[in-house]
């Protein structure tokens, strides 16, 4: 699993150059958070490991392009992709 976080890490580094990124394993939650530092402000990407584990990094760039993820980083401070009702779901707030 931590080869995926690596790979969502430079991922998300290259879709946005100018950020930073570092990710946390948050074991309480399962869920690995994903901390983008963009122009000074700090957004949460939350991916669930039910997400990581039922899909590839493959499946979940594509899946963060077609639902707009980056988009919507940049307009909510937390993002979260996890599984709901059997299905990849995106919540933020």
């Amino acid at each position: 699993m931590k080869v995926k976080h690596e790979a969502i890490s430079k991922h998300l580094l290259n879709i946005i150059p100018e950020c930073k990124v570092r990710h946390k394993h948050e074991s309480n939650a399962d869920e690995v958070v994903f901390y983008m530092e963009i122009s000074g402000v700090t957004k949460e990407f939350k991916i669930s490991d039910q997400y990581l584990q039922a899909h590839t990094t493959i499946e979940l760039f594509d899946f963060i392009k077609q639902k707009e993820v980056i988009k919507v980083i940049s307009t909510y401070g937390k993002v979260k992709i996890l599984i709901r009702e059997g299905y990849p779901a995106i919540s933020y707030r």
